[in-house]
């Protein structure tokens, strides 16, 4: 033990103790984080970072970023915020030129005062209360920013906002409760971009997206997540703006704080840290931080890995002991982790985020070299990886050659991927691409070939060849019904008369009624997703064709019929 508490007058000079209370009072004292071995995490003033271990009113241990060895006025400031119920100290709220200035925009605290308009107060406090049984920090910080209306609370703020939407949703989340969070999350984010003034806060809303929502995601989920997952993806390209431009000091500190929370989640929560870990590496400057996020990292507890994907967490680790090396001369990982797939993704990452960009995607092509030769099971995955990458970073000429390995060695071509390549392709060389293309398909031992050949002309309009291609295969229907539907909510008009005329060479196929059944079926779940005008001129379609085979047309108009007949929508 250093000292307690409650003596702490005795170890500090005069100057140092009138120092520390000045910042006190100045609300220069901020806590950003207890933990469950008893470790505060403080920011001082503008620059300073101090963490404070302590047991009861026993002070065991503290480091100050100001590196005095003797106790310095932060430690002091610090010890006035603990003690300042007993000793009846306030923020004096008119004193201090940085106090002011933290001060001058009290938009979030109105916002605050707008959000608790709808919610009782009682019940505020009880969820606070309940939420703060399994995180202490939480409770403090919510406190903290109840009592001041410092800016550096904002993430709290929006962090609360969030845990808010979803206080009253059971374990499970159905898809009106996901709709409903999605709405509201969304307009948070339009009003707060919409507002000039606040502008600024949007950094904490993205970083307090990316921190809360991989909790919610990970609850059982009874519908489609799909949009609270595209809003965590956004807000990480949004976030990758703000730190390619630069960081205030109080930013860095609230990317590491998330960074740290997201240590606790699986999941999205493991998709989230590999974005933000990499960026927080660049950030540290203090071997205490260096040593706070591989502790934080140590202690996350690996979730069940898939067999297709590389070890998300030793990636992790790996960027941690790499820059480790740089920063502190620490020892280098084995040589058998520096020979593996995750070394290379890591340092890549690394690189990336250093804007080495050239050195990054060397590294990302001697990976997938590794991938081919000894890895085959991530190669689908490694490739959609490299797509995704080579977009963020505008590497035209990689991202085509990526998103055609993509179509030769996946099970099927995603219609969104063979749109994107279509949009690349210079047009002067997009007939030529599209022709090496289909001659790959056809003359190598490619898988689902005949599907690849039919989804590339379908999407590139090359309908005459499909004609053709369909004739060579008879039976081909459910796959051309399969590839209409997957592109859906898109349609292209000038496929119906093909859509139709397969649909009835199916039909006179099926000599059971049933199966004729299940065939209509089929076919109108398609066309009952596609807008009514639009859905009458294909059944139209349909029917105009089925005129001379007389049991087709009764049987087709008792189905189709008032399809065809129904009136237009007014206005």
């Amino acid at each position: 033990m250093l000292f307690d508490a409650k003596e702490f007058e005795h170890f500090f000079t005069g100057p140092v103790l009138k120092n520390g209370l000045t910042l006190f009072e100045r609300g220069q004292v901020m806590a950003m984080a207890v933990f469950a071995n008893g470790t505060w995490e403080f920011s001082v003033g503008a620059d300073f970072r101090l963490n404070l271990q302590k047991r009861g009113d026993k002070i065991l241990s503290y480091q100050c970023s100001c590196n005095k060895k003797a106790a310095c006025e932060h430690l002091s400031a610090v010890l006035f915020y603990f003690q300042k119920e007993v000793l009846g100290l306030v923020v004096k709220k008119n004193r201090g030129r940085i106090l002011k200035k933290k001060t001058s925009d009290t938009s979030t605290n109105q916002s605050f005062r707008m959000l608790l308009n709808g919610v009782p107060h009682a019940d505020l406090l009880d969820f606070i209360e309940l939420y703060a049984a399994g995180d202490r920090a939480f409770k403090d910080s919510a406190g903290d920013y109840f009592s001041s209306n410092v800016n550096d609370k904002t993430l709290y703020y929006f962090q609360l906002r969030i845990r808010i939407l979803v206080k009253n949703h059971p374990d499970s989340l159905n898809q009106d409760q996901l709709n409903g969070i999605y709405a509201q999350i969304k307009e948070l984010i339009n009003k707060t971009g919409s507002r000039k003034e606040e502008a600024i806060n949007l950094y904490y809303l993205h970083l307090a997206v990316i921190g809360e929502l991989p909790a919610v995601l990970n609850r059982r989920i009874t519908g489609n997540e799909s949009q609270l997952v595209e809003l965590v993806y956004q807000s990480r390209k949004a976030l990758d703006l703000f730190f390619k431009e630069g960081l205030s000091t109080t930013w860095k500190t609230a990317w590491l704080k998330t960074t740290r929370q997201l240590t606790t989640l699986h999941g999205m929560g493991m998709e989230s840290l590999l974005f933000l870990i990499p960026r927080a590496l660049n950030l540290l400057k203090h071997k205490y931080d260096f040593e706070d996020l591989i502790a934080s990292v140590n202690k996350y507890k690996s979730g069940p890995r898939f067999s297709d994907q590389p070890d998300h967490l030793l990636i992790v680790k790996l960027q941690l002991a790499i820059k480790g090396v740089l920063l502190f001369k620490t020892p280098l990982p084995p040589k058998q982790q520096q020979a593996s797939l995750e070394w290379i993704i890591a340092k890549a990452e690394l690189d990336l985020c250093n804007q080495k960009i050239a050195k990054g995607f060397k590294q990302l092509e001697k990976g997938y070299d590794l991938v081919k030769e000894n890895y085959p099971m991530f190669r689908l995955n490694f490739i959609n990886y490299f797509i995704l990458k080579a977009a963020e970073y505008d590497q035209v000429t990689l991202e085509l050659k990526y998103l055609i390995e993509n179509m030769l060695y996946g099970l099927h071509i995603q219609p969104k991927q063979l749109r994107r390549l279509l949009d690349l392709l210079p047009a002067d060389a997009r007939n030529s691409q599209l022709d090496a293309l289909l001659n790959s398909f056809r003359n190598s031992e490619i898988p689902f070939s005949e599907e690849k050949i039919m989804t590339l002309l379908l999407t590139s309009g090359r309908l005459k060849q499909l004609t053709e291609e369909l004739k060579k295969h008879p039976g081909k229907f459910p796959l051309l019904h399969r590839l209409m539907v997957q592109d859906l909510p898109d349609y292209t008009p000038t496929v119906f008369p093909l859509y139709a005329d397969q649909f009835l060479q199916a039909l006179e196929t099926k000599k059971e009624t049933k199966e004729r059944e299940n065939l209509v079926a089929l076919t109108k779940r398609y066309l009952e997703r596609l807008p009514e005008d639009v859905e009458a001129v294909l059944v139209s379609k349909i029917l105009d064709l089925v005129k001379k085979s007389h049991g087709l047309s009764t049987f087709l108009n008792a189905r189709f019929g008032g399809i065809k007949k129904r009136p237009p929508k007014l206005g």
